[in-house]
């Protein structure tokens, strides 16, 4: 989903590069405004974590052991290159301590120490003078440029606003949702899975919001959309394969997006105020205003 950089105070802009840019050397950033075709503002990213991690032991495919986790986050993604040749692109679920890193996703082979990571995550700092005019779709051209090999270039998308949109799930709510319902899975869950459930859940109530019409940040009161948010989230689960006991997992994973799409309609029915025009007035054909009843004298 597109990024909501505050209007006249600007932000940080976020790119994981494609594995195939083996961990690039280099990734520049150009913005453009959404009515040119030519960047105001260009610039070198910056690498979230410049170190080359050495892998000493590989516990599992998704438990290994660097020579130093400095500089290492969880969420953050890094190119494995393993000295057989092979290359992919993992994430940090967890860093529990003394060196060891627990893997989103297990490794796609059967990995070796002597393996090395790079980052492949880059930041590009948007100024409050960059940021100055508020509108939709802004867009930012990353080119990433390899050691070795042709150079990768891909477009994100992000919005100049007034107020941001609160996340509909949070990594704490996934986990207590879960541990409520489902108290025996979440027990060989990581940080990571939480984190990750709240990503996709609150992304797919702003892709709903968005298809219904209005974007996320002119609603007046985004936390109206939590109950969206535990329908997505319920949704994410069931992808994964967590669905209740007697239920056929189709069935179930299409009565829960039904249900979403139903919760969102009626919330944004039931908005008092959608800042459409975004001017940060209500304007009287944007309140939902006062509900009236015509009596009749019998």
């Amino acid at each position: 989903m597109a990024q909501e950089i505050l209007e006249d105070v600007g932000g940080t802009l976020e790119f994981t590069a494609p594995a195939i840019s083996l961990g690039s050397a280099s990734v520049s950033c150009a913005i453009f405004k959404p009515t040119s075709s030519e960047s105001y503002a260009t610039g070198t990213a910056t690498q979230v974590d410049t170190s080359s991690h050495l892998v000493t032991v590989v516990a599992g495919r998704d438990t290994i052991t660097v020579l130093s986790d400095s500089g290492m986050g969880v969420g953050q993604s890094y190119l494995w290159a393993d000295s057989d040749g092979w290359v992919q692109a993992i994430k940090i679920a967890n860093l529990p301590g003394s060196n060891v890193v627990e893997l989103e996703s297990p490794l796609i082979a059967d990995g070796s120490g002597g393996a090395t990571l790079k980052g492949l995550d880059f930041e590009f700092a948007v100024s409050a003078a960059n940021a100055a005019d508020r509108a939709m779709n802004y867009r930012c051209e990353w080119t990433a440029d390899p050691a070795t090999g042709d150079s990768v270039k891909h477009q994100t998308l992000f919005h100049v606003v007034r107020t941001q949109f609160e996340d509909a799930v949070t990594p704490s709510e996934a986990y207590r949702y879960a541990e409520s319902n489902m108290a025996g899975a979440v027990l060989s869950w990581d940080p990571g899975r939480s984190v990750e459930l709240a990503t996709r859940a609150s992304d797919k109530v702003r892709r709903e919001i968005q298809a219904a019409g209005a974007y996320p940040h002119l609603i007046g009161e985004s936390s109206a959309f939590k109950n969206a948010g535990l329908y997505a989230l319920k949704l994410e689960l069931a992808m994964l394969g967590f669905v209740p006991p007697g239920f056929d997992a189709g069935v179930y994973a299409a009565t829960v997006q039904e249900s979403l799409k139903s919760e969102i309609r009626q919330t944004m029915s039931g908005l008092t105020w959608l800042d459409s025009d975004d001017d940060a007035i209500v304007d009287s054909d944007e309140g939902l205003g006062p509900y009236t009843m015509k009596l009749r004298r019998q």
